[in-house]
């Protein structure tokens, strides 16, 4: 789409916006990277959704306008969601680890796996539940299937509609992403109050911390196993934190973005300082 867009754009005259997504870590040295570098360099502006999305364009040498606006997330539709219904071996005294991303390797799903198991062995009346699809899907399935007892505990719906409900039924999220632009699903999470495990990484720094989420190292299971486990065993705690986690993320409304674009096209069509008026 990038591409498409920006070549028809640029062909016929017409200014365009280039959303970035992720950073610089998600780009290689292929030829449809190099040629989106390319077009991005002439868009009139970019918006990316993370600081490090727009450290990326400044270092490719993008002179125009490079706003970071976050993603939008419902909070009124997520404040709403109920709880789901009860399914065999989760009732209320299970304790349901949640995660949901996709299955390939920027997610760092296979240590998520390989912690979640260690945490399913030290608490016995622990389930997770990975929600997601992806091309590491196989290999993900055929891991939990080699773990002994633990592996009926372990459960991948796949996607699911009923995301939220159990987002909402999580004792705790965990996403320990090698990179990110800005994750919908720990905004998500967030904002449905689940206790935070997530890698220390600069796209989870620009709105979380100690005080509202647990950090941890993207290559350490073992300390994954811990902070979820420290999560479970310390409610007051885990919900402290997570009540903090969604304070700061009601900032991320998507009337509170929508804002931000229609500044963003005033500002392209109109000129510096100008606002449109939607009616």
């Amino acid at each position: 789409m990038d591409i498409l867009g920006a070549i028809v754009a640029h062909a016929v005259g017409v200014p365009f916006i280039l959303a970035e997504r992720s950073c610089e870590s998600a780009y290689g040295r292929g030829w449809k990277n190099a040629v989106r570098r390319f077009l991005g360099r002439r868009a009139a502006a970019i918006v990316a959704n993370s600081e490090g999305g727009r450290a990326y364009w400044i270092k490719q040498g993008h002179r125009g306008s490079i706003k970071v606006i976050p993603n939008g997330i419902p909070i009124d539709e997520l404040e709403s969601a109920t709880l789901p219904e009860p399914i065999a071996g989760i009732d209320g005294t299970t304790e349901v680890i949640g995660y949901a991303g996709r299955f390939s390797v920027e997610k760092n799903i296979e240590a998520t796996v390989t912690a979640l198991l260690d945490v399913l062995r030290r608490r016995p009346h622990a389930v997770a539940l990975l929600f997601g699809e992806g091309p590491l899907e196989e290999a993900i399935a055929a891991l939990c299937a080699s773990a002994g007892e633990c592996a009926s505990r372990l459960l991948m719906p796949g996607y699911s509609t009923e995301l939220w409900r159990w987002l909402r039924r999580a004792d705790v999220f965990v996403s320990v992403s090698h990179f990110e632009g800005q994750p919908n699903a720990v905004l998500e999470a967030a904002a449905l109050g689940s206790p935070l495990v997530v890698s220390d990484i600069p796209a989870h720094r620009e709105f979380l911390d100690e005080t509202s989420a647990w950090m941890v190292p993207t290559t350490a299971p073992e300390a994954i196993a811990d902070a979820v486990c420290d999560a479970l065993s310390r409610r007051e705690v885990a919900r402290a934190r997570a009540a903090r986690a969604r304070t700061r993320v009601r900032a991320f409304a998507v009337t509170a973005v929508v804002d931000q674009y229609i500044d963003l096209y005033a500002e392209l069509i109109l000129g510096s300082g100008s606002r449109l008026r939607l009616t």
